[in-house]
């Protein structure tokens, strides 16, 4: 299992940066589930939403 900020495939991901260009970190690496289907096809991955995290600087966008 993997654990991190994580998008269900590259177009959320894309959505995500440019709705929250001003705090995003580009030094960090994002992964996406369609991304990681790709690199490892005989694997079972599923996107499931664990927790969803929201501080007081998204907010106040």
């Amino acid at each position: 299992m993997l654990g991190d900020v994580a998008f269900q495939d590259c177009h959320g991901l894309e959505k995500a940066r440019e709705r929250h260009l001003e705090i995003w970190d580009d030094e960090e690496e994002y992964l996406a589930a369609d991304e990681i289907k790709t690199m490892f096809p005989s694997w079972q991955i599923k996107f499931l939403e664990i927790l969803l995290f929201r501080s007081a600087a998204l907010n106040a966008l």
